[in-house]
């Protein structure tokens, strides 16, 4: 270990390799690597842990904090008793009159400084991958992310997951408050499951502020087609297109399909009879 002594509270360490318990009562500077074998705990009013990185512009990759957590060896404990992996634990605790609490603050900035060129610009990325050809008994679920909130009484919003999609002026790409992208196997784009009597509806859409919203629920599709637009708790379902559905679409008793595109200027209403015969109404 080589260090160099600046002041009576400030060292600078070289490569240093720690095993045991280190105490450092000033500041520490740490010029190259650092090993530490064992717990580290730092405490501090301000900051515990302050790291700075300057990437060198080369085509790497470039961590402020690397962590790396490797089970060893698979436990032989019974259901609940083998203890959890967590790559990192973020802890905040307040007691009242604080403008923000954040258990983690993520943001992802880029300042151009010129036109750029970039794949993706993320805050995060939350990702659980499952392989090895092993069966898995799962409990409860693999998940990429899970947001959760308790809240006793009080005043404002409560929610779980808020996305606010904050674009200044309008752009040529579409801007999402939530994108989901499903490919291979997936039964459900999103799924609300109600398992509670204190429910007042599955899914809202809410306009504020005097807005005016053109359309509040659009089913569309760039390739592609969707077969039943909208399927009730009862099974019928509500089907569109411009053909006569006789003879060419199967379907449940009381299910309802809007032809559009005929020749005269009415919409045709059709009910189904049984699976395959439909009934036209002229409105």
């Amino acid at each position: 270990m080589s260090t160099t002594r600046k002041d009576r509270g400030t060292w600078v360490v070289g490569a240093m390799e720690i095993i045991g318990e280190l105490t450092v009562g000033g500041d520490f500077t740490i010029a190259g690597d650092i090993v530490i074998v064992g717990d580290m705990v730092i405490t501090s009013v301000l900051k515990g842990l302050d790291i700075d990185v300057t990437s060198a512009g080369a085509d790497a990759n470039y961590f402020g904090i690397d962590n790396d957590v490797l089970q060893g060896s698979v436990a032989s404990g019974g259901y609940l008793s083998r203890g959890n992996l967590i790559g990192a634990a973020n802890s905040v605790v307040s007691i009242g009159n604080i403008d923000a609490v954040y258990a983690t603050y993520s943001p992802s900035t880029l300042t151009m400084a010129a036109d750029t060129e970039a794949n993706q610009l993320y805050g995060g990325i939350f990702m659980s991958n499952v392989s090895g050809a092993f069966t898995l008994d799962i409990h409860d679920g693999v998940m990429g992310s899970q947001f959760a909130v308790e809240r006793g009484a009080g005043h404002g919003i409560v929610a779980a997951g808020f996305f606010f999609p904050n674009v200044l002026k309008a752009i040529t790409a579409p801007v999402y408050g939530i994108y989901v992208k499903c490919t291979n196997h997936c039964d459900y784009g999103a799924t609300v499951a109600v398992e509670s009597n204190n429910i007042s509806a599955g899914m809202q859409i809410l306009t504020k502020d005097s807005a005016v919203l053109p359309i509040g629920l659009q089913l569309t599709s760039t390739s592609g087609s969707i077969t039943k637009e909208i399927e009730l708790s009862t099974g019928v379902g509500i089907y569109s297109g411009s053909a006569d559905p006789n003879g060419s679409l199967s379907a449940e008793d009381g299910s309802i399909y809007l032809r559009t595109g005929t020749t005269t200027a009415t919409t045709i209403i059709y009910v189904c009879t049984g699976t395959t015969n439909w009934s036209a109404t002229t409105v």
